[in-house]
């Protein structure tokens, strides 16, 4: 797989963390949203909810057409609850060439 890296900040929207050592990513061609798996809905949401969402990178794997397939791990908390609205993994393909 040939790589294209450039040298990014975690957080361009902010310029506070901007300031922070540069990280290389590697460019796609384009993605493809795969969808979700393993989701549950484990409350329900009352209206005007405060809520947070927490991801987790579970695994990249090489695909044999030279794609990365990748699992994110979300958490969607309300806020005062001791247990998540959702939770749940979502899949997605990146391609480079």
């Amino acid at each position: 797989m040939r790589e294209r890296c450039i040298a990014a900040t975690g957080a361009a929207t902010k310029p506070v963390l901007a300031k922070h050592r540069s990280t290389p990513i590697m460019m796609s061609k384009y993605s493809l949203n795969q969808g979700w798996d393993r989701i549950r809905f484990l409350q329900p949401l009352r209206t005007d909810s405060r809520i947070r969402a927490r991801s987790k990178l579970l695994g990249v794997e090489e695909r044999p057409d030279g794609s990365l397939r990748v699992e994110v791990e979300f958490r969607i908390e309300v806020e005062g609850s001791d247990k998540p609205w959702l939770t749940g993994v979502k899949v997605g393909r990146f391609f480079f060439d």
